[in-house]
């Protein structure tokens, strides 16, 4: 309808080659420039339109500027494809684009959900009937860098890709990323031979049914090749357990691996003892490692030590970006000034402050000399691990680190109160310290 043809900014290239080589030239764009932007090729040596005769779909970034373009052939041919992307650019990596995150962000963070569907089109009827919290991404292939864009806002993504083979095999490749990422992928099965724009149009009660009936990923897994396989024979077994294994040894949390390891040992009628023993031959980390005992020595940090060690991290990587990259200050020092706990780091908070807007050379403050020690280590830190990646994703960082950070500072505070509100003898004290935990806990919330 009108109103998601103005949302999704949907428009149309006419077939004349060069309307849009024209119009941007007299408007001053250099040949250079359309051909890096992925809009313009050279063709029997003149330039030419990338697109011609198709229905452009704008893919723009977490902001909703335009990066890209997907192009859907108006009238069906034998000699052109159906649909044609932007290449590869500075503006728009596909490994790193998800399709409509702009307009689906805030109801992803609503839902604490967010649904990935293969075709940019299957996005723009489930916003038009009402469900928007779904993106997707430019093919089929979950990365590393479609799952940082929403971990910020979600950690439970779910499928929903069709039901051909490349579709599933995509689906099977996408659980060994989110297991790696830390995320939880749950697949939403849809009816044989549909797509999400084909349930849609159908039926948009069938459509809400799939969203309500998320399948865990690995659950997904089992029961998929519990079909194909034969597992009434030993090769079937063999083959089976060859799969699944290897997914198994990519769950982190042993009791997760240890609660599956029980079930697939139930569904094919073999001991769990042989599964962990082929586990535990297949992965680095076995399901169940020996018991040992060990010496604590001198230089093995204790539990506070190692947790204070984690918090100076966090700080440490988080004032670094604050230093060297100026647009994300603001962000980085919206945080309470105690959480930054020590003294230097807390002179280099007051300094970002300061400095906030970028306008002026932080570099040149006699005070930011003062502790030069302290701000070589955090250059260091920064040279290493956080000056090749662009804005978008260092933004994506600093929301982490943040939440980390505050995270691990109100846990060790707590840890304090609760000492001492157990050696509490008089009511006041012990109202002076719970309202402590209150407003630890809004810190938290917030």
């Amino acid at each position: 309808d009108k109103q998601t043809m103005l949302d999704f900014r949907i428009g149309y290239a006419p077939e004349d080659g060069q309307a849009l080589y024209k119009h941007l030239s007299d408007k001053g764009f250099k040949d250079e420039e359309l051909q890096k932007a992925g809009l313009n090729v050279v063709r029997y040596n003149k330039q030419s339109d990338m697109f011609r005769g198709r229905i452009m779909v704008p893919l723009m970034d977490a902001h909703g500027r335009v990066v890209g373009f997907k192009a859907r052939l108006l009238k069906d041919s034998d000699t052109a494809p159906k649909y044609i992307n932007t290449p590869q650019t500075i503006l728009y990596d596909k490994g790193r684009h998800v399709f409509a995150f702009h307009l689906a962000k805030e109801a992803i963070r609503k839902e604490k959900v967010c649904v990935l569907v293969e075709g940019n089109l299957d996005v723009v009827s489930a916003h038009q009937a009402g469900t928007k919290h779904v993106v997707a991404t430019a093919g089929t292939a979950l990365t590393e860098g479609h799952i940082k864009a929403v971990r910020h806002f979600t950690e439970d993504i779910r499928i929903c890709f069709d039901q051909d083979s490349a579709g599933q095999s995509a689906v099977e490749r996408s659980l060994a990323v989110a297991s790696r990422m830390g995320v939880s992928l749950s697949v939403l099965p849809l009816p044989e031979g549909k797509d999400p724009d084909d349930v849609i149009r159908e039926d948009k009660t069938t459509w809400q049914k799939v969203l309500d009936s998320p399948v865990y990923g690995v659950d997904w897994l089992i029961d998929r090749y519990i079909k194909q396989l034969d597992i009434s024979t030993a090769k079937g077994k063999r083959e089976f357990t060859d799969i699944i294994l290897k997914r198994l040894a990519d769950i982190k949390d042993p009791v997760e691996q240890d609660h599956y390891v029980g079930v697939v040992a139930r569904r094919i009628e073999v001991s769990e003892d042989a599964l962990r023993s082929k586990l535990s031959r297949s992965s680095d980390t076995p399901t169940r490692p020996k018991k040992r005992t060990k010496a604590v020595s001198a230089s093995s940090p204790s539990k506070s030590e190692a947790q204070l060690q984690e918090r100076t991290k966090l700080r440490d990587h988080l004032l670094a970006i604050g230093l060297y990259q100026p647009a994300l200050r603001k962000s980085v020092i919206h945080i309470p000034k105690e959480v930054i706990e020590k003294q230097y780091p807390q002179q280099l908070f007051d300094l970002l402050e300061q400095y906030v807007d970028g306008n002026k050379d932080i570099f040149m403050d006699n005070a930011l000399k003062e502790i030069s020690e302290y701000v070589k280590i955090l250059q260091l830190q920064f040279e290493q691990l956080y000056k090749e990646l662009d804005l978008i994703e260092l933004r994506d960082e600093v929301a982490r680190l943040k939440t980390r950070l505050i995270e691990r500072y109100v846990a060790h505070k707590k840890q304090s109160l609760t000492e001492q509100l157990s050696h509490v003898t008089d009511e006041a004290t012990e109202s002076t310290l719970l309202a402590q935990v209150d407003k630890l806990n809004a810190l938290l919330k917030r």
